[in-house]
């Protein structure tokens, strides 16, 4: 009788009747009201992005401590002249010795968490809270290297549009780009950059820029490749193009939609180590992440802004 009423309880329970007898594998460990699995996997994999695009990483990028560096700039201008044999050598005129001072500026991230999620978790919190944190900073960075005002954060390439220089002149070039002859003004554009520039100059533009470009070429007749893509990496004008959502936003208050840059025309200076302080607040703790970065225009000559 004993066995039939086991035989009974297996049939009732294979048959996932578990509204009358619940998660019996559940129920037999728990930690809590709502049971856990004593078969749940040990581990816990997540998610990275391994392959960030920062804008930082398109201009010249040098590494130093968190004092910030002064930068002397290769200006040229420097005079040279031909000579015939035996002819008098007279002196050649130099520009003064030009260097820009690049500030270091503080980053922080506070977030708090749970000392017992800290404890009992099987995910490594503090590194999945790390990597996060240097995802926000890639962002921060991003924005602060186009519209930061150089005071909490890097001055950014459109906050140079305000400077003149002694004549009254804007210190960077810009152009205004036609709708109606788009392609035509961006042809200009590249005209405009000194050749010295040109090899390994970039687009950096906006995406609503850009999906205009392909609507104008798409409907052309006639189709000269002058932009392509292979679904990542596009071109314009056989140039590398890097679309940057950034000017798209409300903060892109000078209307730029897009720059045509040469790496020197801004340096930035890191340092890659990221300060980490673990403050105990009574029972749960704060992680404070602390970044030193800085930036700053180098040769206004070797970019040049797009606008609408």
């Amino acid at each position: 009788m004993k066995d039939m009423k086991e035989n009974s309880f297996a049939e009732e329970y294979t048959n996932s009747n578990y509204s009358k007898y619940g998660n019996y594998e559940k129920k037999s460990l728990k930690l809590n009201n709502d049971g856990e699995n004593f078969l749940y996997p040990s581990t816990v994999d997540y998610l990275t992005q391994e392959h960030l695009s920062p804008i930082y990483t398109l201009f010249t990028n040098m590494r130093g401590d968190n004092l910030g560096t002064n930068v002397v700039l290769e200006i040229g201008n420097f005079q040279s002249v031909w000579r015939e044999e035996m002819e008098e050598i007279r002196s050649t005129s130099t520009n003064p010795l030009a260097k820009v001072h690049i500030e270091m500026k503080e980053l922080i991230a506070s977030p708090f968490v749970s000392r017992r999620a800290l404890n009992v978790s099987t995910l490594n919190l503090k590194e999945y809270i790390r990597k996060n944190v240097l995802v926000s900073f890639t962002q921060q960075i991003d924005k602060a290297l186009l519209f930061g005002d150089g005071i909490k954060e890097p001055k950014g390439i459109l906050r140079y549009m305000e400077d003149k220089t002694k004549d009254n002149k804007p210190v960077i070039t810009s152009l205004a780009l036609s709708k109606d002859k788009l392609l035509a003004s961006l042809l200009e554009m590249e005209n405009r950059l000194p050749s010295i520039y040109k090899k390994q100059a970039i687009w950096l533009m906006s995406r609503s820029l850009h999906q205009m470009i392909q609507h104008s070429f798409y409907n052309q007749k006639e189709n000269h490749f002058v932009i392509n893509r292979d679904d990542i990496n596009y071109r314009l004008f056989n140039r590398k193009l890097y679309i940057c959502d950034e000017l798209d936003g409300d903060k892109n208050t000078h209307k730029i939609n897009c720059i045509l840059v040469h790496p020197m025309a801004y340096t930035t200076i890191e340092n890659d180590q990221v300060e980490v302080i673990e403050n105990n607040l009574e029972v749960d703790m704060k992680l404070i992440f602390i970044k030193y970065f800085g930036g700053a225009l180098t040769d206004s000559k070797a970019l040049i802004l797009g606008s609408l």
